[in-house]
């Protein structure tokens, strides 16, 4: 049980519930317990739970994923208030102020999205009723990581909100991840022509925080080539999709805090949905 830890895991889970650790700081706390504990087994445990997206790791931080803390919301209620509140913030980026940002790179998109995930939903608590605007070249989350995408997806409609996604391509599989939305809080366009110059940059807006992503440049031409080449989405075809997000590269994601540049781009989205009043 997590709040009478013996192993590991429940060690870990237990000392993360009050918000980010580093290695270091969590293998002391939990040697101060479980005497023996060695720096490979704590690091043997994480991965795993890594692997199984109950924890998010970057740089030498680890917190709990805000998508696992969703999932078990009833058992981990005190963890889901102290992970999306700004009471206490766990998180460095909810304490910037305007004008600031803080840059994080990845090995590879999935472990991108796995933080993306992550700082997607906190922010989409912290914004309260704000609509939230995201541009993607291809919406290759909801094909490719189809349960968390859609659990952050159907989080957004509970609570009301609105949720504008623009694609910047019109292929078949483009058009297909289109019945995932339903037209109201969910609202999703397909661009004939890319909304940016960069085929590797996606942008999210929650109030004045964006979220900025580029993409392994190799890495989204081969997803580009996977969505011309594809037109059904069968095991075959995510079997294929997911070799590609696996691949190691350079991923760059940007947290930012812009009030001015967030309403410009609020206004680039407007003629393409309806908002509600």
């Amino acid at each position: 049980m997590i709040y009478s830890p013996k192993t590991i895991e429940e060690y870990i889970l237990f000392f993360l519930q009050k918000g980010a650790l580093s290695t270091t700081e969590l293998l002391q706390k939990i040697q101060t317990k479980r005497t023996g504990t060695t720096k490979q087994a704590l690091y043997k445990i994480l991965q795993k739970l890594k692997s199984e997206e109950v924890v998010i790791m970057r740089s030498k931080y680890v917190s709990l994923s805000h998508l696992w803390i969703n999932r078990m919301a009833e058992y981990f209620a005190t963890a889901q208030r102290l992970y999306t509140t700004h009471g206490e913030p766990s998180e460095d980026f909810l304490q910037l102020e305007d004008g600031d940002k803080i840059v994080y790179t990845f090995k590879n998109p999935n472990s991108t999205d796995m933080f993306w995930g992550h700082a997607f939903g906190i922010l989409s608590e912290v914004t309260g009723t704000e609509s939230i605007y995201l541009y993607n070249p291809h919406e290759w989350f909801m094909l490719a990581r189809y349960e968390s995408e859609k659990k952050l997806f159907d989080a957004v409609k509970q609570k009301g909100k609105q949720l504008f996604m623009l694609t910047g391509n019109k292929n078949e599989l483009d058009l297909f991840v289109s019945k995932e939305f339903d037209g109201v809080l969910l609202q999703y366009h397909t661009l004939q022509n890319k909304l940016f110059p960069k085929d590797n940059y996606y942008l999210n807006i929650f109030g004045d925080f964006l979220i900025e992503v580029c993409l392994d440049e190799k890495t989204s031409n081969a997803i580009d080539r996977f969505y011309k080449t594809h037109t059904i989405f069968d095991e075959k075809a995510k079997e294929a999709l997911k070799e590609i997000i696996e691949r190691r590269g350079k991923n760059k994601f940007v947290i930012s805090r812009n009030a001015r540049k967030a309403e410009k781009l609020k206004k680039v989205f407007g003629k393409y949905f309806f908002v509600k009043k």
